[in-house]
C-alpha cells in the first residue's frame, strides 16, 4: 500500500505542475511575428496596461565608397559611407499591445492632414511622375501623462516637409491630430525629448477636458517653435 501511496503523490504533484504551467502560459505575452521587420523602441504606459513598439523595415540601398588619398599607408584607401539622397526610405509602423486582452493592433495614421501632399517643386518637372507611397517617417513617443490617460506622438514625414503632433488613444490605436507643421522646403524639428509636454502647463490631467487639452497642447507646441 505504501508504494501505491507514493505513486498517487507523484501523480498529484505532476498534475499540479501541469496546471501551473497552463496558467503561466495563459498569462504569458502574445507572440509577435515581426514579418522580417525590426522591433524596437518598446515603451510601457505608466500604469502598465499598454506597451507600444515600432516595427521598422530597412531598405536595401547601395552605399557609397569614399576614397581617402592622405593616409598613413601612403596608398589610397576606400571607406564605406551612407547611401545617396533619393534612395528608398525606411518604413515605420507603430503598434500598441493591450496587456490585459493580449492583443496587438497598429496605430492608425492615415487620417493625418496633408499626408497625400505633393511637393511644389514637382510642377517644374511635368514630364516626371512623383511617387511617395508612404510619407511617414520616424514616430517618436508616446510621451505619457503620469496617470496614463493621455499619450502624445511626434511624427515626421520622410521628405522633411511635414510634422504632426497627435493624441493617441491606446484603447484602439486611433489618433487625434493636435497640430501640423508644414514647410515647402524643410521643416524645423523641435525634439520633444524630456520637456514632458503631456503635463500641459502644469494642469492636472484629470481636470483637463479633451477640448481644452488640445488647445493647451497646440499653444505650447507652437511656443516651442
Amino acid at each position: 500500500m505504501g508504494l501505491f501511496e507514493v505513486l498517487r503523490e507523484r501523480k498529484a504533484k505532476k498534475d499540479k505542475t501541469e496546471e501551473a504551467k497552463k496558467l503561466l502560459e495563459a498569462k504569458g505575452p502574445l507572440p509577435i511575428d515581426p514579418d522580417g521587420k525590426s522591433i524596437y523602441n518598446q515603451r510601457i504606459s505608466p500604469i502598465g496596461n499598454y506597451i507600444s513598439y515600432l516595427a521598422t523595415k530597412s531598405p536595401t540601398n547601395k552605399g557609397t565608397i569614399v576614397p581617402h588619398y592622405v593616409t598613413e599607408s601612403g596608398y589610397t584607401e576606400d571607406e564605406d559611407a551612407r547611401s545617396k539622397v533619393g534612395n528608398e526610405p525606411y518604413e515605420y509602423e507603430m503598434f500598441v499591445y493591450d496587456i490585459a486582452n493580449k492583443k496587438a493592433y497598429p496605430v492608425v495614421l492615415d487620417s493625418l492632414e496633408g499626408l497625400d501632399y505633393i511637393p511644389e517643386y514637382t510642377k517644374d518637372y511635368p514630364d516626371k511622375t512623383y511617387e511617395n507611397k508612404n510619407r511617414l517617417d520616424y514616430i517618436d513617443g508616446p510621451l505619457w501623462s503620469e496617470d496614463g490617460k493621455y499619450a502624445v506622438l511626434d511624427i515626421n514625414s520622410n521628405d522633411y516637409k511635414d510634422r504632426w503632433i497627435v493624441l493617441l488613444d491606446p484603447k484602439n490605436g486611433t489618433v487625434t491630430q493636435l497640430d501640423r507643421q508644414h514647410d515647402e522646403a524643410w521643416i524645423a524639428a523641435q525634439v520633444l525629448g524630456d520637456i514632458q509636454v503631456v503635463k500641459w502647463a502644469g494642469c492636472p490631467t484629470e481636470k483637463v477636458s479633451g477640448s481644452n487639452l488640445k488647445k493647451q497642447a497646440i499653444r505650447i507646441f507652437m511656443s516651442l517653435m
